[in-house]
């Protein structure tokens, strides 16, 4: 039975708990002669705590991550709303007679409100090629 106790190397997270809740089943009905040889006797009790612990925690992160793309195309859909926005009031702004012209400059700042497009850098020009003197 001792030989069941070896842990399996390069698991992921699915494989590990599989396995340790096998192992757990299978050893905990010899958990008396584990003692006798030296387990420590608290030491199954600790591995169906960790292995909860660790459901929790990919769950929790699992949680994580969905609120994140939700609140992600939230974001984005706000900001396309409020894009929208401003274009209407920009073109009223600009049909109304009289109208200052720092409304203006402040519907173009609000514009600037959001996540940047990200533009390529231009490529550094070549470098010049030497010319020998000699030739």
């Amino acid at each position: 039975m001792m030989g069941a106790m070896r842990f399996p190397g390069g698991a992921t997270d699915d494989e590990l708990l599989a396995y340790a809740r096998g192992l757990l089943d299978r050893v905990s009905p010899h958990a008396d002669a584990f003692a006798a040889a030296g387990l420590p006797p608290d030491l199954l009790k600790h591995l169906g705590e960790q292995i909860a612990a660790l459901t929790a925690a990919r769950d929790a992160y699992a949680l994580a991550r969905q609120r994140f793309t939700a609140a992600s195309e939230s974001i984005l859909e706000t900001l396309d709303q409020a894009e929208q926005s401003v274009d209407v009031l920009e073109t009223i702004a600009r049909s109304t007679p009289g109208a200052p012209p720092e409304v203006l400059t402040k519907l173009r700042i609000a514009r600037r409100i959001g996540p940047r497009s990200v533009t390529p850098a231009p490529a550094p020009p070549p470098a010049p090629v030497p010319h020998d003197k000699a030739a």
